[in-house]
């Protein structure tokens, strides 16, 4: 039987250095708690829609400039 693996990237244009900043911490603080049952230890602030699917999070996230 053969594995398939999908890849893909996404771009997401931010419209300033704090939303950049939001978007990362976000992402940041759904990788850690990934395979946490714990959801007590996450910000009261974080989305309710993403508290829902933290077990599925498997992205890889990261900051670019744009290109002058």
């Amino acid at each position: 039987m053969a594995d398939y693996f999908t890849n893909f990237s996404l771009v997401l244009d931010l419209p300033d250095e704090p939303a950049q900043t939001y978007a990362l911490d976000l992402a940041e603080v759904a990788e850690s708690q990934r395979f946490s049952d714990d959801s007590s230890t996450l910000p009261p602030d974080f989305p309710e829609s993403l508290r829902e699917i933290l077990e599925y999070w498997c992205f890889e996230t990261k900051a670019e400039s744009p290109s002058q």
